[in-house]
């Protein structure tokens, strides 16, 4: 045996290894995702200006007089439906939520009087006169369109009321 060499096994542990392309992959996804927030804060940052005072509609508080009413595409403003002392009433909205309708110019006489109030509220696009939803088609400093569907007797009708201002 002493001639003979000794054959030697060599036992070969595993060593665990860490791949490079796993890694890079790893901070290649971090890389990704910081320029993702980053980009959109730099956007959200540059949407921010220093501009005046927001413009929203005009004020609905005020007086109105109205100019049309229609059911189902048919006028309803004349003195055939309503007495002529009607005609002329205001329609006063004021800035605590509260609204007027009121005789104005011709009075109605006492028997025909007629005033009424009740409660209003805009929400987005719609008003509310005293928890009616009425939808605005037209709002500005020179005219307010509402419409709103309705049932009478059953059957649906699509009502819509147009508005000057008396006064502003």
């Amino acid at each position: 045996m002493r001639g003979e060499k000794q054959q030697e096994t060599a036992v070969k542990i595993p060593v665990l290894r860490v791949e490079k392309p796993l890694e890079r992959r790893f901070h290649a996804v971090h890389l990704y995702a910081m320029k993702n927030t980053i980009f959109f804060l730099t956007l959200l940052l540059a949407a921010c200006s220093k501009g005046g005072p927001a413009v929203g509609p005009p004020s609905l508080a005020g007086r109105w007089r109205p100019v049309s009413e229609r059911a189902n595409g048919q006028e309803m403003w004349m003195p055939y439906y309503y007495d002529p002392c009607r005609l002329d009433d205001q329609w006063i909205f004021d800035a605590r939520g509260t609204y007027t309708i009121a005789d104005s110019g011709v009075h109605c006489t006492t028997g025909n009087s007629f005033v009424r109030n009740g409660l209003w509220q805009l929400e987005g696009s719609s008003l509310l006169l005293d928890s009616v939803r009425y939808e605005i088609t037209n709002y500005s400093e020179q005219k307010l369109v509402i419409e709103c569907m309705q049932n009478m007797r059953g059957f649906p009708v699509h009502y819509e009321r147009a508005f000057e201002p008396v006064s502003r």
